[in-house]
């Protein structure tokens, strides 16, 4: 649901109101255009989370957006408007002044005249992610380390920083070459009981029906739902009852349910669809919880591969959906521009039947009807093979060419759409006691109405999303700053603490990493050739204590104590026809052995008091050589012998 005001509301469920397409389309070399209903023939905003004749589990559809520009005078004749940006807004006629709302960020992709007009096809940023799998994304991986290198690959910003079951654990690497991006990001949100789409400024997020509502909705201590605004304080969060949200209104403060009545046409089910099973199909075997009266089961999710793993998502996707009830629609209306798929609705009929449905599929439109759908099987046709992983949208190639481009230069790009396309703002002081003001910016005209937030105060600024119930970024007095994402060219810190680091990988190159002393000496580095570290190097057993390190071109065990019980290192052997290099082990304590391998002269020498071979009972007897020579053993141990030398 976009934000409105409510005056907004009122407008648009009255019959006297005006819409107005106010969008600006910013071409690649920086040239704006400026639509409005006097610059266009037709115009229309397609929105899914869900296939048209089914309830899925984990679509994710691209948002399209067509327009019909009057082009009788020839006026974008000579302009490229293939790979355009598009920011969709409409306005809607207020007593006092227009209220924009931004309806989302698209690409144009398609240009085609035709006759007096020239028609456009614009995809919305989910289309960015339809391109070969090609992640170089360590596995094993959560779900939200997978999502989050989808978006870092493709070049979208997430907007969902975290959500429910994505620290869930992926073992390896899906191994069809046949995967995009946004086949990965569907099997990731059906695991989540998700799906994921692409909202109004281009930000991917990952949601599921009646989750705004808890997100929008406190209960005060009557279980009344009560209006939040920066201000409030709470504890307890609830959701409403479906009678509340059936008989919510547009005078509500906390308006979280639209209010659709039966306009032009409307064709229900013949009764509600209450799901009562969740199923996983893995190697051909379904495994269900739940009854199967109707249950949605998702199958060839490459992100689940094992049966234990589909048993466990079975059961998380059970405890989301059971018992979730809603009524099949589909329904023509004045247009909305507040609706988007996903929302929840109560549809009156003129006979003032209500039933409570989400919306699954819309269609915007100015100057015509909007349609509003929510498509689901039948019960009686349910067979609990509802959806596959892959919701597909097939969309003409660019033609045009993509340029790898950094992610610093894609936050850039990003950036710049941002600021080009938005909105102004609103600005409401606050006077304190002693005179001095806190200053606000926000998106509405009245601050308690508003999603988008600035606050600035004298000890900080910060931004609100959510209308001031949390603060997701913000600078303070003393340069401590809260942010999402940081992109730069170069940093310099003195220190640094996190979870991850990633160095290097497609537009960075090959990582590198280096550590220095005081005097720029390089002690350790890291890049594709591997590693080289000046200095100690410990491995310690935890259980025994006891340690192996690699120094000054040796490796050393020492006990718990620290005491060194064993070297590994290379001596230097000089002899009269020159000097080699000999492998040495020693055994460090009281009594000393050495064991050394010579290689130039092909011998293993032996410096010991004792020397064991076989078993602890050990073996006597003599070992006779090719040579002649031998050894005498007693219970393993040499005692005596015959060499090239003499006797010993």
């Amino acid at each position: 649901m976009i934000k409105t005001s409510k005056e907004c509301r009122k407008k648009l469920q009255s019959e006297n109101r005006y819409l107005e397409v106010a969008d600006k389309i910013i071409l690649a070399d920086g040239t704006e255009l400026q639509l409005n209903n006097g610059k266009i023939l037709s115009y229309s905003i397609s929105d899914a989370t869900s296939s048209t004749n089914s309830f899925d589990i984990g679509a994710a559809i691209i948002g399209k957006w067509t327009a019909t520009l009057n082009n009788q005078d020839g006026k974008y004749d000579s302009m490229t408007l293939e790979g355009a940006s598009v920011a969709a807004i409409v306005s809607i006629d207020l007593e006092e002044e227009p209220e924009l709302l931004r309806k989302g960020t698209y690409t144009i992709y398609n240009a085609t005249r035709q006759g007096a007009g020239l028609r456009l096809e614009a995809y919305d940023n989910m289309a960015c992610f339809d391109k070969k799998y090609d992640s170089i994304l360590t596995y094993p991986a959560t779900i939200r380390q997978i999502v989050q290198d989808a978006c870092r690959s493709c070049g979208v910003i997430l907007s969902s920083k975290r959500w429910d079951n994505d620290d869930y654990v992926v073992n390896t690497r899906p191994k069809s070459d046949a995967l995009t991006y946004r086949d990965v990001i569907s099997m990731a949100a059906q695991m989540c009981c998700k799906y994921a789409r692409c909202n109004a400024d281009g930000e991917l997020e990952l949601s599921w029906y009646g989750e705004a509502l808890e997100e929008q909705v406190l209960l005060d201590e009557n279980d009344e739902p009560i209006l939040l605004d920066g201000d409030d304080e709470f504890l307890l969060w609830d959701t409403v009852s479906r009678e509340e949200m059936l008989n919510n209104t547009i005078e509500d403060d906390a308006y979280y349910c639209h209010q659709v009545p039966e306009k032009y046409s409307l064709t229900a089910g013949e009764q509600d669809i209450s799901i009562t099973g969740a199923g996983v199909v893995y190697n051909q075997t379904t495994y269900l919880c739940g009854d199967t009266d109707y249950s949605l089961v998702i199958e060839d999710n490459d992100l689940i591969q094992s049966e234990e793993q589909a048993k466990e998502i079975a059961s998380y996707l059970y405890s989301k959906l059971y018992d979730m009830q809603f009524r099949t629609i589909a329904s023509s209306i004045p247009s909305d521009p507040s609706i988007e798929a996903g929302d929840a609705a109560c549809v009156t009929t003129r006979k003032g039947e209500r039933y409570y449905t989400y919306v699954t599929n819309t269609t915007f439109a100015v100057g015509a009807a909007q349609s509003i759908s929510c498509g689901a099987e039948a019960p009686e046709k349910n067979r609990s093979d509802q959806f596959s992983a892959v919701t597909k949208a097939y969309i003409k190639s660019q033609n045009y060419t993509d340029r790898e481009i950094s992610d610093y230069d894609k936050m850039e790009k990003q950036l710049w759409n941002l600021m080009t396309t938005a909105f102004g703002a609103y600005q409401t002081e606050e006077v304190q006691e002693d005179g001095s003001k806190i200053f606000y910016m926000h998106n509405k005209p009245r601050l308690e109405e508003s999603s988008t937030i600035w606050k600035r105060t004298i000890d900080a600024i910060a931004v609100s999303t959510d209308g001031g119930k949390t603060w997701n970024a913000g600078v303070d007095k003393n340069g401590n700053a809260v942010l999402n994402i940081l992109s730069v060219i170069g940093l310099n810190f003195d220190w640094i603490k996190g979870g991850t680091a990633v160095f290097g990988g497609k537009d960075n190159g090959n990582g590198s990493v280096k550590v220095l002393d005081q005097n720029g000496n390089v002690i350790c580095q890291m890049d594709n050739n591997g590693a080289a570290i000046n200095g100690r190097v410990t491995s310690k057993n935890e259980v025994d204590g006891f340690s192996v390190a690699l120094e000054n071109g040796k490796m050393v065990v020492t006990d718990k104590q620290g005491a060194r019980i064993c070297e590994i290192y290379l001596m230097q052997m000089i002899e009269s026809d020159g000097s080699h290099w000999i492998a040495t082990i020693s055994g460090n304590g009281q009594n000393q052995a050495y064991i050394t391998l010579d290689g130039k002269n092909g011998e293993i020498a032996v410096q010991a008091d004792k020397f064991r071979m076989g078993s602890s009972a050990g073996v006597s007897g003599k070992v006779v050589f090719s040579n002649g020579t031998f050894l005498t053993l007693k219970n393993g141990i040499v005692i005596g012998g015959n060499s090239q030398n003499g006797s010993f």
